[in-house]
């Protein structure tokens, strides 16, 4: 055999444990005004017991039940920013200057309710009802600065603080963030500044949610996350290596919301995308539009917690919604990380995967510096149309009309006849069968 050696490119050392991204892209589907024939913008996404999803669009809501699209305004054609559902199938829906209930008839149709037109004109004074929650007895409607409270028989409201923000509800207790005071808890019918919530002042608090019995995690729109005890009511800012990314992520995205499913938790925000941790806040995904999302800016997010590993991801977005597949054991190389070409052939070897592609071998770099895995080229093989792979000898051979060697060193046999596959014997492991275009030829001591 005639040898011509060729230095291949230096193989990064490449640990498949603690990527970002080491599977490649959840499947995903974006949906558009054309899919849902309503204004682009969505505020947020919730789930019934039927498994039918609505969306809180500036034109009403739409109702989604895997195959078409319903959508239902409320008064005064107002632009919905949140909503709770109950059980039964009653929506709770929370909008700008407007509130109320969205139940189906003995059709099965969305027929809405205002309450927020029984308000004195005092009360009626809100802006907007971002966060909707719904416990046993009473429906929140949580404004910037009031508070809406719905019981069986009666409303009445609650007007919060000066700096007042956004309320969270954590285990059908209230907390939120005042701007000029910090965060405070609802008690006796009024926000109290908690021990050490100073230390949120000047912060627009979005998110609160619970990470055990005794902490909580605090996402600041632009001063990254916090840990809160509730014991010691100490404020922890997580700074590891591990959460340094992290909260740039989070502090130059514009933090908007947070969701957990399980132990898993999402980070919400306009300009980074959706960021996906574990438990202990490792970074895992990044899903924002250069992975395909609809669109860069995303406003909030919804997985449900009971269906848990089955639930898809869905973002609401300023121009459309996209569902990401993120439980999937199932991921997609394309475009989006460097894969132009057809693949025809796959193998990993010492933890490195190979692709035998119609434009030369690549293969897949994991980097925690990037969102996702990269396909890189190995040099002077991207005008060789490759086939197959196979081991032999500690090595790695593509068929591509030679015969290419890929480990420890790249190296290219070229044969009398072109190579269209490659086999090994089941006999000798120093034989290698190449079938060729004018017959079989075999190979020996090729170490």
């Amino acid at each position: 055999m005639n040898k011509f050696f060729l230095p291949l490119l230096l193989f990064i050392s490449i640990c498949l444990s603690g990527q970002i991204n080491q599977y490649g892209i959840p499947i995903l589907k974006n949906y558009t005004t054309k899919d849902y024939n309503a204004y682009s913008q969505n505020w947020a996404a919730i789930q019934d017991h039927n498994g039918i999803m609505y969306f809180a669009n500036n034109n009403g809501v739409l109702q989604y039940d895997g195959v078409g699209w319903e959508t239902t305004p409320i008064n005064q054609i107002a632009i919905i920013k949140s909503f709770a559902i109950d059980s039964s199938g009653t929506l709770y829906v929370g909008a700008d200057h407007e509130f109320g209930i969205l139940e189906k008839n003995k059709k099965g149709k969305l027929v809405y309710t205002s309450l927020s037109n029984s308000l004195n004109s005092k009360d009626n004074e809100f802006k907007t009802i971002i966060r909707v929650y719904k416990s046993k007895d009473t429906v929140f409607y949580c404004g910037y600065k009031k508070l809406f409270l719905k019981t069986k028989d009666s409303i009445w409201s609650i007007k919060t603080s000066k700096g007042g923000f956004l309320s969270h509800r954590i285990n059908n207790q209230f907390y939120m963030g005042d701007y000029f005071d910090g965060l405070m808890k609802f008690q006796n019918n009024k926000y109290d500044l908690l021990p050490n919530g100073d230390q949120f002042i000047n912060m627009d608090l979005m998110s609160i949610i619970p990470i055990n019995n005794k902490q909580l995690l605090i996402g600041s729109a632009k001063n990254g996350i916090f840990f809160y005890d509730l014991n010691t009511k100490n404020v922890i800012k997580p700074y590891s290596k591990q959460h340094k990314r992290l909260q740039e992520l989070i502090k130059n995205g514009y933090l908007y919301n947070t969701i957990k499913n399980d132990q898993k938790l999402t980070f919400i925000t306009l300009f980074n995308g959706a960021i996906k941790t574990n438990k202990e806040l490792k970074l895992e995904e990044l899903y924002n539009s250069s992975l395909g999302i609809g669109d860069e800016i995303i406003l909030s997010g919804f997985q449900s917690e009971e269906l848990k590993y089955s639930s898809p991801l869905w973002l609401t977005l300023n121009n459309g919604i996209s569902k990401v597949e993120n439980n999937s054991p199932f991921r997609v190389f394309n475009n989006k990380l460097n894969l132009e070409n057809e693949v025809y052939d796959i193998i990993e070897h010492n933890k490195i995967i190979y692709l035998a592609t119609s434009n030369g071998i690549s293969y897949i770099i994991n980097d925690t510096t990037q969102i996702a895995p990269i396909v890189k080229a190995i040099e002077n093989t991207s005008d060789i149309q490759c086939w197959n792979f196979i081991k032999c000898n500690k090595n790695i051979f593509s068929s591509g009309f030679d015969i290419l060697k890929i480990t420890p060193h790249f190296q290219k046999f070229i044969p009398e006849n072109q190579v269209i596959y490659l086999s090994n014997s089941k006999i000798n492991t120093d034989i290698i069968y190449a079938g060729q275009q004018k017959g079989l030829s075999i190979y020996k001591n090729h170490k």
